[in-house]
């Protein structure tokens, strides 16, 4: 069957495309981000069509697909930079960075 077509001459997808996107710029703050999120989405809808059960509107079933992802990346990017910050606050002595930093700082006794 042939997309419907709404009053601006856009298909549905094109207009969930940019509410998604916008959802999505909303979360990250980041465009870039916003964007990747927003192709993967629609990747991912398409791989797993079949899984569609028409419980919901595909709105919300593709919505729901791009919260998951937005959440998942999220996730992966603290993860990253709480192991980093772990590696940056011990050296190879096991003392941590800011208590070694303290202790060059202070005063020597007289």
């Amino acid at each position: 069957s042939v997309p419907k077509i709404d009053s601006d001459g856009r298909t549905p997808a094109a207009t969930w495309q940019d509410r998604i996107y916008n959802a999505l710029r909303k979360m990250t703050g980041n465009e870039h981000d916003a964007a990747d999120l927003t192709q993967e989405t629609f990747a991912k809808a398409l791989d797993h069509l079949k899984s569609f059960r028409g419980e919901s509107s595909a709105y919300t079933w593709l919505f729901r697909i791009a919260i998951n992802l937005a959440t998942t990346r999220g996730r992966q990017i603290r993860r990253r930079r709480t192991v980093q910050a772990g590696q940056l606050a011990k050296d190879p002595e096991g003392e941590g960075v800011l208590e070694r930093r303290a202790s060059a700082t202070e005063m020597p006794e007289m």
